[in-house]
């Protein structure tokens, strides 16, 4: 019983000085600060959601150390709701779209926290701080173009490009955020599976295979209600109208691209195309936005018809 007992504790507090190692040298080097929660993950999923919640606290109160509250707050606070949830569905076996969706829950009110700690202790907005940098970066440009002898009807459309673009991403920044946390749940669910099914516990619930991916048929519906949205926005003029809807649009848009990436290539391993097809696929849609598009509206057509249910029923 006594061993039992002492196992899991053993095993929690080397994961979670592991955790504070991996946290300090994220630091140094900012990729590496996508996965200093692995080890809570780990623990929440190989023992219990309280053993996650005391690494959490545990390795917060040594962060707040090294790093000073103001730093280490808002990092503890953007990350350990995503690797609790993570840990608590591969503990409870929850399925794998519960998991991801919950996760994904996790990870945006991770992210609202952080944008919210660190404006309250630092005083930094983070939208206006990154769209700063972005019309720093822009306008410094520009200048280069210009010393080495531009001419100035060249300078002139191209500080107004730089404008527009200015514009467009100050309305798009809500789903930048978005997708920040989206991309950091896709890297922690993988990396946390992984290492899970390395470290021997094979009842791991995996998302099905990425030809088998099929969204419900409400994105179509928010993908058309975002279209009217943006509509209206712009012929009624309510701005905030329109800016809600074109970041709905864009996500809903992601979503169809996916699905629509889904169905290439359920087909792509259907027909038994070669590799470079698959590649040059990918290649075009990242260089052309309009084959991007073509593949996500033919994603919102399969998620109403679901082409592959058909196929496979006509193939038996």
């Amino acid at each position: 019983m006594t061993h039992n007992k002492l196992r899991p504790l053993t095993e929690s507090s080397l994961l979670t000085a592991i955790t504070v190692i991996i946290a300090i040298a994220g630091l140094y080097i900012p990729f590496v600060i996508l996965f200093w929660t692995l080890p809570i993950t780990i623990i929440t999923a190989k023992h219990h959601l309280k053993y996650g919640l005391a690494s959490v606290l545990i390795s917060g109160v040594l962060l707040c150390m090294f790093m000073t509250p103001v730093t280490a707050l808002p990092l503890i606070f953007s990350s350990a709701p995503l690797a609790l949830t993570l840990g608590a569905g591969f503990n409870l076996k929850w399925s794998a779209v519960k998991i991801f969706v919950s996760s994904f829950i996790a990870s945006l009110l991770g992210t609202a926290l952080f944008l919210i700690l660190t404006f309250y202790l630092t005083g930094i907005n983070i939208f206006v701080e990154q769209l700063d940098a972005f019309k720093t970066a822009m306008l410094d440009t520009n200048e280069m173009f210009s010393s080495m002898g531009v001419t100035t009807e060249a300078m002139i459309d191209a500080n107004r490009q730089t404008q527009n673009i200015i514009e467009t991403l100050a309305l798009v920044l809500p789903m930048l955020f978005i997708f920040n946390a989206l991309l950091k749940l896709v890297i922690n669910y993988m990396a946390s599976s992984f290492l899970l099914k390395r470290l021997g516990t094979t009842d791991i619930n995996t998302l099905p295979p990425f030809t088998l991916w099929h969204f419900p048929k409400v994105f179509v519906y928010i993908y058309a209600f975002s279209l009217i949205g943006m509509y209206w926005g712009t012929t009624r003029e309510i701005a905030l109208l329109y800016q809600v809807s074109l970041n709905i649009y864009l996500c809903a848009n992601v979503i169809g691209l996916i699905q629509g990436l889904s169905v290439i290539r359920f087909f792509y391993k259907l027909k038994q195309w070669p590799t470079a097809v698959w590649i040059f696929i990918i290649a075009m849609i990242f260089l052309n936005m309009i084959i991007a598009q073509i593949v996500a509206l033919a994603g919102f057509f399969d998620m109403i018809f679901n082409y592959r249910d058909k196929i496979k029923t006509d193939r038996n």
